[in-house]
């Protein structure tokens, strides 16, 4: 597959929302090309995010990268982004 690029995701569906969740170890370090990742999975540049996983509400599309803790007491870390 030229010029397309593969990692591991799973997506969840709750209510109305659905939900993509990356290891954070198997995104680029670099901010832009993660940044155009994140926004492909969506299908941005659609303004309605039809053609990606995102919904065509902004509310129901969420993204969560999730990397192991080294924090005391805590097995994951994460954060989300809303498409």
């Amino acid at each position: 597959m030229k010029g397309k690029t593969r990692f591991s995701c799973t997506i969840m569906r709750g209510g109305t929302s659905k939900g993509v969740f990356l290891m954070e170890k198997d995104l680029p370090a670099d901010p832009d090309l993660r940044e155009r990742i994140i926004l492909a999975v969506f299908g941005s540049p659609d303004i309605r995010q039809i053609d990606g996983l995102g919904g065509a509400d902004s509310l129901t599309s969420k993204l969560a990268i999730i990397s192991p803790s080294e924090a005391p007491g805590r097995e994951i870390d994460f954060f989300t982004i809303n498409g």
